[in-house]
């Protein structure tokens, strides 16, 4: 027989999609045999993965520009049809960034770039516009549109890749419409809402994820961003405190769409692609794509890109757990009250809740403090997010020391002041005190302090504990912070997790909330203490100078295993470190690092 001979009979093949593994019949070539046996592709299987592809957020215009179009959302969760990869095998995973800012002044924002999975690829937001010379104003295409800028801008539309998202607003006078989101359409008109995104719960806590950009206001506030990361709406309308704002930028790793353009573009959120599989899942880069175990699925979260590795189960152990993000940077810089931050979310399972899956290599993230506030009118900073597997905590939110972004923004405001504790809010503050817990779902702290009313008290409130609110501002002195909680998952009670202090224009300092919550004032505010998540205290400014606030304190990952488990357990970097309490060691990280053994 020829050397181009074939092989008769059924063969085993494996058919893209939904369907199972088939037969057959027929002739298969002995060189088209040898190659495959040579790729070590004669004999495979295939793996079907659960996935969410969330593409990167479109950017905006300047000045009257429309919202940016959320990024693509493509979803097999639940019960749709998983992606099909090689067992054994590597596929790179593509994770889009979002539109950048603009720095020219006048055009269009920029699309957001798409994210993929084998052959699943969503498609980038779509820009927000600004009706300029030489431009329509018509909103971008994308895996949601942009919002076209005011006046007379169209709507962007969702392009025709499938079915990944909705339309921008149309924009008819002044101001401009919201970008679209994945669940719904962008309003149009002056400060047009974004449209929302959808929620998922692929990771096991359901999220928003592509939610579109608020349009400008012109002279009514900005329009809401969309659920889902969608960027807040700038607005101008001329001459007042509070006027001439940016649009704020969607947020990264949800595929927000950014906020309509004020004085400045505002960029579209990056994007993420979240793999889920009952088979062993690994991938590339532990830090830029860590996988986690919930007992049953293994879940892999790609911040950026990198490859997806499919089976190769890595070595889990369970263990109880405390995890801390960042503290709220207190108020300061102003001549009357302000909020003292919120402290870093609080989440742990110790003693008696439900254990998490560790494994070899994990990376551990650790939030650090936010900065307080140093410049008249602009915010201090919010804590940031600590993780392990599949808890992460919000960081604390900001302390609120002036009318920063005046009375129409007080959306904009809470935003800031919103954490895993909420941030102190001023005297005669529109929000009375930050929302705990946001974007997050989850009971991860409590509610900041209120700030007094107005003139003649001038004080601010404490930023929220994770074990109580913050306290109002009263009369010339600040709202104390609340406290924290205390937790023995070391072996002894330590409390952590106090928000700081509150300032007054003329009263004495507010203390800071037990478990690491700095004081107010009485000059410059109190940090909150390293390791505890304490939010900073606000700044007693009176009399001039102002004074800045306190950082926001770090937080802390503390893990508890069974000795038997982990032996030879150990941690990097050597500012970690690990201990024996009674049948168990304890890994203590002050700092972002990983489990290098077991």
């Amino acid at each position: 027989m020829a050397g181009n001979g074939g092989i008769i009979g059924p063969v085993n093949v494996v058919q893209s999609g939904c369907t199972a593994s088939a037969t057959a019949s027929g002739v298969w070539q002995m060189n088209t045999v040898y190659q495959y046996i040579k790729d070590s592709d004669w004999v495979y299987n295939f793996t079907s993965l659960d996935y969410l592809v969330v593409a990167g957020g479109g950017s905006t215009g300047k000045w009257s520009a429309g919202g940016g179009g959320a990024g693509g959302y493509l979803t097999s969760f639940p019960g749709g049809c998983g992606v099909e990869l090689k067992e054994g095998g590597s596929s790179p995973v593509v994770v889009g960034g979002g539109g950048a800012a603009i720095t020219t002044p006048s055009g269009p924002g920029i699309q957001g770039s798409p994210s993929s999975l084998g052959s699943v690829t969503a498609c980038g937001g779509g820009f927000g516009a600004r009706c300029s010379t030489g431009y329509t104003g018509s909103g971008g295409p994308g895996g949601s549109g942009g919002a076209g800028g005011g006046p007379g801008g169209a709507a962007g539309i969702a392009v025709s890749c499938g079915a990944q998202g909705n339309n921008g607003g149309a924009s008819p006078g002044t101001g401009s419409g919201g970008g679209g989101g994945a669940g719904a359409v962008g309003a149009s008109g002056a400060s047009g809402a974004g449209g929302n995104g959808l929620p998922n719960s692929i990771t096991g806590t359901a999220v928003y994820y592509a939610g579109g950009g608020g349009g400008h206001g012109q002279p009514s506030a900005g329009g809401a961003g969309g659920l889902g990361g969608g960027g807040f709406g700038g607005y101008s309308c001329g001459g007042g405190p509070g006027d001439y704002f940016a649009g704020m930028c969607g947020t990264n790793l949800l595929g927000g769409g950014g906020g309509g353009g004020g004085v400045t573009s505002a960029g579209g959120g990056g994007g993420v692609v979240i793999v889920r599989s009952t088979s062993g899942l690994s991938s590339s880069s532990a830090e830029c794509a860590p996988v986690a175990f919930d007992g049953t699925n293994y879940i892999a979260t790609f911040k950026a890109s990198a490859n997806v590795i499919v089976g190769g189960e890595a070595d889990y152990k369970q263990a109880d757990y405390l995890v801390i993000s960042g503290g709220g940077g207190g108020g300061g810089m102003t001549s009357n009250g302000a909020g003292g931050g919120g402290a870093g979310g609080y989440l742990t399972s110790f003693p008696g809740g439900t254990k998490i899956y560790v494994a070899e290599n994990q990376h551990i993230t650790v939030g650090g403090g936010g900065a307080g506030q140093t410049v008249n009118g602009v915010f201090g900073a919010k804590g940031g997010c600590s993780s392990v597997g599949l808890i992460t905590t919000n960081g604390g939110g900001a302390g609120n020391s002036s009318m920063i972004f005046g009375p129409r923004g007080a959306q904009r405001t809470n935003w800031y002041m919103s954490g895993g504790s909420g941030g102190g809010d001023m005297y005669g503050g529109p929000n009375g005190g930050g929302d705990p817990n946001f974007p997050y779902i989850g009971s991860q702290g409590n509610h900041g302090g209120a700030g007094a009313p107005g003139a003649p008290l001038y004080s601010g409130g404490g930023g929220g504990g994770a074990g109580a609110v913050g306290g109002a501002g009263t009369g010339p002195t600040g709202g104390a912070g609340g406290n924290g909680l205390a937790n023995s998952i070391t072996g002894s009670p330590v409390t952590r997790g106090g928000g700081g202090g509150g300032s007054g224009s003329t009263g004495g300092p507010a203390a800071g909330g037990t478990g690491g919550g700095g004081a107010g004032g009485p000059t410059t505010g109190t940090p909150g203490c390293a390791n505890t998540g304490g939010g900073g205290g606000g700044a007693t400014p009176w009399p001039a100078p102002a004074d800045a606030g306190g950082a926001g304190g770090s937080g802390v990952v503390i893990l508890r295993f069974a000795t038997s488990d982990v032996p030879g357990l150990a941690v990097s970097p050597g500012s970690n470190s690990v201990a024996v309490d009674g049948s168990c060691k304890v890994a203590t990280f002050t700092v972002t690092g990983e489990i290098t053994s077991f």
